[in-house]
């Protein structure tokens, strides 16, 4: 009991309100003594005030109830006042805390009060604080939503960059991918084509030599053609023909030269005559006798001239030109010839030069525009070439070897609608030029015009039967076409007029494979490598056939056949560019 009333004398004693200890300045007074402790419903602690003389009084009248001696009293007595000093030095330091505490609790106690009187009024109290809270999570919904949507809008405006750069990725990869591919393709086509070179080499060397072969024979055939027109007509040197024969050397024509004398006269009239019989050295000498007997005299040297270049001794018939020119420089066919014999010696320039100092005594003269058109052809300024053609042309329209050659320099610049409207206009005056409709065919061909090309051909094998280049082009066609059979039909026709022709008879054999007649088909290229044995072309086609005729020993033998000759070309081409880099390393 006696610990008990102690215990709560001291927690009186801490309890003492602020208000109090600091009127004390941080000691509690000796005289007050707790009378209560404080509640939270009171702000306010009772206080007795006791003197200070009356404390043993005090510990007196409670020491019968608690059987306290006196020094017990003291020591209770100082004790309750060092706890008391201490709880004023904590106090201090708390005052601002507890005075706010006290704050709250008294206002947590009111607002208790009016819920629990008054439950109205905590409905309506609840509903407005739910109210306001409900606004607040709204308000604060909102903004989280309306963050939602800018996030969103970023999204979306993000996505749609992403989208933008991921298609231009994908087009740049697109391109580099086909560059790629393209760069791959490009060095797998060049492996092939380094792989496949050497046949290319062979076949181009197989097919230059048949051509040259064909041309040999043409040109052969054409030169007997010549030998056999020399007895009938004058022979012509000049380089095209308006006439389609050759352009004649200009005669000399008459003049009342000063130079003139009687008895050159009659040496000149005389080689004309001599000329004429086509007896070209006797004239010569007679020139030459009447230049010494008189070097004055123009038409001599002209004269001389002539019939030098006639015989075709082409230098010395210039250097009497030169002699003829230095007596009169101001006649033009001296020049005109002049040139015609520089271009036999293909000196086309100095040609072009005569031509055009002939030009300037006589302008208007057809066949010097012409045969300027022709040079200027050679030299292949064909712009000029057209432009002198249809100079001729306005002087003479009705020359059909002009209009032919003109369609000529039209397929040079690769005006081919103009050219057979050329050729057009060559055939109407001379119908009957196998030539003309072979070169229009030609152009047709070129169009892809394949149906006109081969009226053309076919009106060209109508003039002359044995046209061979009309043949051939009609041959490829039909082959074009797909109609093989007429195609082996035009290979029968061009053998017959040449039965040595290996590539007609590689052609024969190939459309006769594709039409699956396979043992005539090995006959024309056996009949092609007795023409032409060293053609690994020709080889490895005769080993495609026996295989088709289940012939595999002896396909096996073409293949190896075709890869030797083959080897031995390519060794053979290798030494001939060994020589001829050593040549030119010397």
């Amino acid at each position: 009991m006696q610990s008990s009333t102690l215990a709560i004398l001291a927690l009186a004693t801490l309890l003492a309100p602020d208000g109090e200890q600091a009127a004390v300045a941080g000691t509690l007074p000796a005289n007050v003594v707790p009378s209560a402790i404080a509640t939270p419903q009171s702000s306010e602690v009772p206080y007795t005030v006791i003197a200070d003389s009356q404390p043993e009084m005090l510990l007196a009248q409670a020491q019968p109830q608690l059987n306290l001696t006196q020094s017990d009293v003291r020591e209770l007595r100082q004790l309750i006042l060092a706890v008391a000093n201490d709880a004023t030095t904590a106090t201090d330091a708390n005052v601002q805390r507890s005075q706010s505490l006290d704050y709250s609790i008294t206002l947590l106690n009111a607002l208790l009060v009016i819920l629990t009187f008054f439950p109205f009024a905590t409905i309506l109290l609840f509903l407005v604080v739910r109210k306001l809270v409900v606004q607040e999570l709204v308000e604060d919904v909102k903004k989280q939503l309306h963050k939602v949507g800018e996030l969103e809008n970023y999204l979306d405006n993000y996505n749609e960059k992403a989208d933008g750069y991921l298609e231009q990725l994908n087009q740049e990869i697109g391109k580099h991918k086909q560059k790629i591919k393209d760069e791959l393709q490009d060095i797998v086509n060049r492996s092939e084509l380094s792989k496949a070179s050497i046949q290319q080499i062979e076949a181009l060397k197989s097919q230059f030599m048949m051509h040259l072969q064909f041309m040999v024979s043409e040109a052969q055939s054409e030169k007997d053609k010549i030998f056999q027109e020399l007895y009938k007509i004058k022979p012509s040197l000049t380089l095209d023909s308006p006439t389609g024969n050759g352009t004649r050397q200009v005669k000399l024509e008459k003049t009342d030269s000063p130079f003139t004398k009687a008895d050159s006269n009659d040496f000149i009239k005389q080689a004309e005559r001599l000329m004429k019989e086509g007896r070209h050295a006797e004239a010569i000498a007679i020139y030459q006798k009447a230049t010494q007997q008189h070097p004055e005299v123009y038409e001599a040297w002209f004269g001389l001239g002539h019939s030098l270049s006639e015989k075709e001794q082409y230098e010395d018939a210039i250097n009497a030109y030169d002699r003829a020119n230095k007596l009169n420089p101001n006649r033009f066919e001296c020049w005109y010839n002049r040139g015609n014999t520089l271009g036999k010696l293909q000196r086309y320039q100095e040609a072009l030069e005569n031509y055009d100092k002939a030009l300037e005594i006589q302008p208007e003269r057809l066949e010097i525009w012409y045969n300027r058109g022709s040079i200027l052809r050679r030299l292949e300024r064909y712009e000029e070439a057209l432009a002198a053609y249809d100079k001729a042309l306005s002087l003479s329209p009705k020359q059909p070897q002009i209009w032919y050659n003109r369609a000529q320099v039209l397929v040079s610049l690769q005006q081919l609608e103009e050219a057979i409207a050329s050729y057009d206009r060559a055939i109407e005056i001379t119908p009957q030029k196998a030539e003309f409709w072979v070169q229009r065919g030609i152009a047709c061909e070129r169009l892809k015009r394949d149906s006109e090309a081969l009226e053309s051909f076919d009106r060209a094998l109508q003039v002359n039967p044995k046209e061979e280049e009309a043949l051939r082009h009609r041959m490829n066609l039909l082959e074009k076409k797909e109609q093989y059979e007429d195609a082996v039909a035009v290979c029968d026709r061009l053998l017959s007029l040449n039965n040595n022709q290996a590539e007609v008879w590689c052609k024969r054999g190939y459309l006769l494979a594709v039409l699956k007649q396979y043992e005539e088909a090995l006959q024309a290229y056996d009949r092609a490598l007795s023409l032409e044995s060293n053609s690994p072309d020709i080889w490895r086609a005769r080993g495609a056939i026996l295989a088709e005729l289940k012939r595999y020993q002896e396909a096996v033998s073409a293949f190896n056949k075709a890869m030797q000759v083959q080897e031995q070309s390519f060794n053979l081409d290798r030494k001939v560019m060994q020589a001829s880099g050593a040549n030119q390393a010397i």
